[in-house]
């Protein structure tokens, strides 16, 4: 049993690391819209205007991170797809395996789904994570997207001939 990296495991990583990213940078805009209205109400002998107009013109960067997810999310299964067309494939037998293991990922998405419906249709954050257009996308159809990227390259990784003698061909 060589090196492990680039297979069915990687999988797992992606989508819990990509849940993570997503639902952190919800909460950052969550945290930083609630400071930005508390800066914007305090009022002008405590901060001046300039200071204010300041912090909310920072509030639209926040929604980089929104803008990002499309770049990050390629990017991060790119690597995965690649990783699974470069290394030296396992025994066909250890397919089995590779599937249960993207089923187990898929129910973790399912999962990871329902946490974040229920999380962003909590009133308190419903009006700042309706704003958020690409995490509300990723966030309702994670499932979907993980068990198709998952397979496909789970079939990429697999279905290159081997010898056992000479490598890929």
């Amino acid at each position: 049993m060589r090196n492990k990296k680039g297979q069915a495991v990687d999988i797992m990583f992606v989508v819990v690391f990509f849940f993570v990213f997503m639902l952190f940078s919800s909460m950052a805009y969550f945290f930083w819209a609630n400071f930005n209205a508390e800066i914007q109400a305090l009022p002008e002998d405590v901060i001046d205007n300039g200071t204010k107009e300041k912090i909310n013109k920072m509030t639209n960067t926040w929604f980089f991170l929104d803008n990002i997810i499309p770049f990050f999310f390629i990017g991060l299964w790119g690597l995965v797809f690649l990783s699974s067309l470069t290394l030296n494939p396992e025994h066909p037998a250890f397919f089995i395996f590779a599937i249960i293991t993207l089923t187990l990922t898929t129910f973790v998405a399912i999962i990871f789904v329902d946490v974040g419906t229920t999380l962003f249709n909590n009133p308190t954050l419903k009006a700042f994570t309706d704003q958020l257009n690409n995490i509300n996308f990723f966030m309702k159809n994670y499932h979907y997207i993980s068990f198709v990227m998952g397979l496909i390259s789970t079939v990429f990784f697999f279905s290159r001939r081997t010898d056992i003698n000479r490598g890929v061909q």
